[in-house]
């Protein structure tokens, strides 16, 4: 990390290791739909495909997370400021994803695809007199996909902002008129 008042830049390298994971995960039953106890409570079983499907809970998985951060920010006058942030993420493991009625594990997931490899923010800032600001930030996160759930495709955001500070008193407030995803690209 280093700071030259006009210049900053800051790099990480890091490396997360995740054990006993909480992971929900369903338990196939042959049964017609109930309602049963287990070690958490009652939970509801619906009918699903001929089977009786159950929503559990268990510390099972990991994931081995490497990946590092760069940020660099100019202020190459008092009133303007420019930002690059760009951080990689590489994903490594498996959780429990489905189970049998005998509660043998049978089903495991990859963790791959549960962090976004690639993410980018530029940011643009400049200050007006009379407490007048504007700025602008771009955003991009690759693809990902949420435990049981569908993959995001990525998206990258565009968002504005316009600001009006302004004393009261011996305080200072601010009136700010943000535009969040600005080109609507999801």
């Amino acid at each position: 990390q280093s700071t030259g008042g006009r210049f900053s830049y800051d790099l990480r390298i890091y490396r997360e290791q995740l054990r006993d994971l909480i992971i929900a995960y369903i338990e196939r039953d042959s049964d017609e739909p109930f309602n049963r106890e287990s070690p958490l409570g009652v939970h509801y079983c619906e009918a699903h495909e001929g089977w009786c499907r159950v929503q559990e809970f268990v510390n099972d998985g990991y994931a081995d997370i490497d990946g590092f951060e760069a940020q660099i920010r100019l202020q190459p006058t008092p009133d303007w400021l420019f930002s690059f942030a760009y951080a990689y993420a590489h994903n490594e493991g498996e959780i429990l994803s489905d189970i049998n009625f005998d509660g043998v594990p049978v089903i495991y997931s990859s963790t791959s695809t549960l962090t976004p490899r690639h993410t980018l923010s530029l940011l643009a800032h400049y200050t007006f007199r009379h407490g007048w600001s504007a700025g602008a930030q771009l955003y991009r996160v690759s693809d990902m996909k949420f435990i049981g759930g569908q993959n995001t495709g990525g998206y990258r955001t565009l968002d504005l902002q316009l600001r009006k500070a302004f004393p009261i008193g011996r305080y200072e407030g601010d009136l700010t008129l943000k535009v969040k995803n600005a080109v609507n690209h999801a």
